[in-house]
């Protein structure tokens, strides 16, 4: 048998490719490399004079170790980066990174005993966290091989460009555009802060809805204003729906339209009251058969009075809720009657400044989402448990439950559902001075270009329902508002 040496039998190149490739020897010295022969100081150099093109970076949060998120995100613009060099542009990439914000606090606290942390050890050791989380993110960006102004990178927290984001501000107090007020805010109980709209998402959410029947103890002006006088009768009972329970509690009025219609039905033992639209699919839903036997508009309804639907568990429900009118219902689904908790509601909390129903406004939860200790039988209790006791103490005032499907508010951070609270907070006002911010937006959005042009209409839609922004938090790590709050209430800035 003869011994064939194959390899003699293949006319391949002779290299010094060596057979391994030992990137772990042979990365540091590529990197140290590129970094010693400054490549991007010599572009600079090279397109001097030329066409510039400048991508200013979003920046990353300086919160942990880069992902495929960061990798997709830097090389792509690194491409274009590199492609308009190749074009002849004086191509810029400028780095930077967003240095503050709730994860990095809460991480602080969590590993340093946080309750005993004062604001200014909280600040400091933050700082010093994010100052380890660049470097380390800097680092591998370096070997993804993204070429950018490295040694010049900016961070929100370096106290030149928080300066600037207090002369900013300082430019629009000065406008009258920011103002002190208590609003109902996005409300994160595991983040005991307010929210920005940005750091909303809304996600799919199973809740239990309501239909709550108000006994009404005004039955006269109420038949009077329906036209029917021969018919008080009969209990009354003005029906709401709701998919928040847990607000019960805090009801302080009934809204209705005031030109939608709204009938009187007779379902035998008692009349309940609805909007015509809905009356179908109400009785439906309580398998009742009724008959319509008067009309009226919403607003004929207004301030008549209805029994607290807990007013039978104890004194502190025992109290009036009046009718009054909005103008933010939809009659698409429910009963096109609201029970409004003006704390925890942006539309019922308008309703109720215009009015002030002559009442305080009922604030019964805490910022960690449980109910004031004092609070008649549910105290104490976190609010999403509760649910369940409200319903079973509201007892025969329900006339339908079910479970529903909707879209609700969660935390972007934490995934937890939201509620809108009402709480004092800065905000900066959308459609106060002379001109708006609003309007002055929406003129300049005229002279931008959008790619794709579409784009453009979601901006403008954006811009034009955009609520007042809410720019204070409950944190110690970010940027102060350098406000001085006066006795008498008005306040000055130092800046």
């Amino acid at each position: 048998m003869i011994n064939v040496r194959y390899n003699n039998t293949l006319n391949l190149p002779k290299t010094t490719f060596p057979m391994r490739g030992n990137l772990s020897i042979k990365e540091p010295i590529r990197l140290n490399k590129w970094k010693q022969s400054e490549i991007y100081k010599k572009l600079r150099q090279d397109r001097k004079g030329c066409k510039k093109f400048i991508l200013h970076d979003g920046p990353p949060y300086a919160n942990g170790h880069i992902h495929i998120g960061h990798a997709v995100n830097k090389i792509l613009k690194d491409i274009i980066i590199k492609s308009k060099n190749l074009e002849g542009c004086d191509s810029w990439y400028v780095p930077g990174w967003d240095c503050h914000g709730l994860p990095i606090e809460l991480n602080i606290l969590k590993n340093n005993n946080g309750k005993f942390l004062t604001s200014n050890k909280i600040m400091l050791y933050c700082r010093k966290y994010v100052e380890k989380q660049i470097y380390s993110q800097k680092v591998d960006f370096i070997r993804l091989g993204i070429l950018g102004d490295w040694d010049n990178a900016y961070r929100t927290m370096d106290f030149i460009n928080q300066a600037g984001i207090i002369r900013s501000l300082s430019a629009i107090v000065k406008k009258g555009y920011v103002f002190r007020g208590l609003k109902p805010v996005n409300w994160c109980f595991q983040c005991s802060s307010a929210l920005a709209e940005s750091e909303v998402d809304f996600l799919e959410k199973v809740s239990e809805s309501i239909d709550v029947a108000f006994f009404c103890i005004d039955n006269y002006k109420l038949v009077k204003n329906f036209g029917v006088n021969n018919c008080i009768e009969k209990p009354i009972e003005v029906v709401s729906w709701t998919t928040t329970p847990w607000s019960i509690p805090a009801n302080q009025a009934i809204h209705v339209l005031a030109f939608c219609i709204y009938v009187l039905v007779d379902v035998g033992v008692k009349f309940i009251l609805l909007a015509e639209q809905l009356v179908e699919n109400c009785l439906n839903r309580y398998q009742l058969n009724g008959k319509i036997i008067a009309k009226t508009f919403g607003k004929e309804l207004e301030k008549v009075r209805l029994k607290h639907p807990l007013h039978n568990i104890d004194a502190f429900y025992d109290r009036i809720t009046n009718i009054y009118i909005a103008d933010y219902i939809a009659i698409k689904t429910g009963t096109g009657i609201i029970h409004a908790s003006p704390a925890y509601g942006e539309d019922d909390f308008i309703v109720y400044s215009n009015l002030q129903y002559n009442e305080n406004m009922l604030k019964l939860v805490k910022s960690n989402g449980f109910y004031i200790k004092y609070l008649s039988v549910f105290g104490g209790q976190l609010i999403w448990i509760a649910n369940s006791e409200i319903i079973n103490n509201l007892n025969n005032r329900i006339i339908a439950k079910e479970l529903i499907l909707h879209s609700y508010m969660y935390c972007w951070r934490h995934k937890n559902p939201l509620i809108k609270m009402a709480t004092s907070q800065w905000f900066v006002g959308m459609d106060v001075g002379k001109i708006s911010l609003r309007k002055k937006a929406l003129d300049c959005l005229k002279n931008v270009k959008v790619y794709p042009s579409s784009g453009k209409t979601r901006l403008y839609h954006m811009i034009s329902n955009r609520p007042d922004w809410c720019i204070s938090r409950q944190r110690s790590w970010g940027v102060p508002i350098p406000f001085f709050i006066k006795k008498k209430g008005v306040y000055c800035t130092n800046v």
